[in-house]
């Protein structure tokens, strides 16, 4: 499945699957031009492009092809630094975001392309602009290679409120009108080129938790079959999630989903096929929304295998014929986290795909139909339903090109490395 096929591993899994001894897939995001009529300082920042030693393979360091993967330049990574997302183009470059940076691979070079900054850096869009939020939260900034353009309250910026002392997590998204949209813990915003809209909780017919200590994960992606831009919203708690507001869309012109058969609970992930179908991992059930029809049909998870009850959706790819596969994580006595296990979906079958796991997978197509698992240490070939083992190595980051091809991040012999499909 593509980068932005997947749409959501939301932000919501981030604090969580480091819980799991994970590693987090975060979202990609596309961009909009930002007009100087919302301009509160400028800075003209240009520095020359800074190269980054790569270190390719040569015949006294030897990295290993595993099996379609070539390793194509080394990475080095501060030990604090922590990947965010990561953005390959169909032309043979890629992106590459932490929290403490931005990179561009091109020709076994990495090249830094942020100056200088301060705040949290928010993501990364399809015309390489990067968004960053102050540290107080008050203000909104974005890089276009050349300057940078700083948003506060007179566009319409609020200041995002976190909950109960957590951290604001962020996801990222551009509609098909090239309108920004912003996810935050409590609030949806759109920037239209011009303002900001904020969309709180209430706004979306979100009801407050039922436990007080809970706290929010509200997570934004634009479906690009459907069109519509796509929230989904979970309460969590230290041991698990505690329910939510399920999820909700925007066609452009208003919002729907607070009526809908998946309005309350745990909306984790989402996805879409290429007829347009809309499938939603919510709680322990699995979703399908004919969009052509407006209907809903649901097709619940079975039982775990050995004990326990399914908690949340942890990932969840769709094949090229519509097929999904959804991985659930296992919960168990005061907390979930107890293990996860694949499924394949046909027909409402649900047929299991390895054994149970106790970290998560994610699961990739790429251009040929061929299915990929990457867990935090380990990687496999999916092939007729049988997880093959490829390598075993610590595997930071993964993400498709447009055009279908597999790119992975990953550690080898304590170097960190980039590798790409051939």
């Amino acid at each position: 499945m593509s980068r932005s096929g997947r749409l959501i591993l939301s932000a919501l899994l981030v604090m969580f699957l480091f819980m799991a001894c994970v590693t987090s897939m975060p979202s990609t995001a596309i961009p909009t031009s930002t007009p100087n009529s919302v301009v509160a300082a400028t800075f003209t920042v240009a520095p020359a492009a800074t190269t980054i030693p790569t270190g390719i393979p040569s015949a006294t360091a030897y990295i290993p092809i595993f099996d379609s993967f070539k390793p194509i330049a080394r990475l080095h990574l501060a030990d604090s630094e922590r990947i965010l997302n990561m953005m390959p183009e169909s032309d043979g470059t890629a992106w590459l975001l932490t929290d403490q940076r931005a990179m561009q691979y091109s020709q076994g070079t990495w090249n830094e392309y942020l100056p200088p900054f301060s705040g949290k850096i928010i993501g990364i869009d399809s015309k390489q602009h990067l968004w960053v939020v102050s540290d107080d939260g008050d203000q909104v900034s974005v890089w276009d290679g050349s300057a940078w353009t700083n948003m506060g309250p007179e566009t319409g910026w609020e200041t995002p409120t976190p909950d109960n002392d957590v951290e604001l997590t962020w996801s990222i998204a551009t509609d098909a009108l090239d309108h920004i949209w912003l996810g935050a813990n409590r609030d949806v915003r759109m920037f239209d080129g011009l303002k900001w809209k904020v969309f709180d909780l209430k706004d979306l017919g979100i009801p407050r938790p039922e436990i007080e200590d809970a706290y929010s994960r509200t997570t934004v992606a634009f479906l690009k079959v459907s069109g519509y831009i796509w929230v989904n919203h979970c309460y969590w708690i230290d041991l698990g999630p505690v329910g939510g507001g399920g999820a909700r869309w925007y066609d452009g012109h208003n919002w729907h989903g607070s009526d809908s058969p998946v309005a309350p609970g745990c909306a984790a992930v989402v996805n879409e096929d290429n007829d347009g179908n809309i499938w939603l991992g919510l709680d322990k059930n699995l979703w399908r929304l004919n969009t052509s029809m407006n209907s809903w049909k649901r097709f619940p998870a079975p039982e775990p295998p050995e004990d326990g009850w399914f908690g949340f959706f942890s990932d969840l790819a769709v094949d090229a014929v519509g097929n999904p596969w959804p991985e659930l994580t296992r919960c168990g006595g005061a907390s979930c986290f107890t293990g996860s296990v694949r499924y394949q979906v046909t027909g409402g079958q649900w047929l299991q795909i390895g054994d149970v796991a106790f970290d998560n997978s994610f699961l990739y197509f790429d251009a040929a139909g061929q299915g990929w698992v990457f867990k935090y240490d380990t990687f496999f070939h999916l092939i007729d339903h049988q997880l093959i083992l490829v390598a075993e190595l610590p595997i930071l980051e993964v993400a498709a090109a447009p055009s279908g091809k597999l790119w992975f991040i990953g550690k080898y012999k304590g170097e960190t490395w980039l590798w790409a499909q051939s």
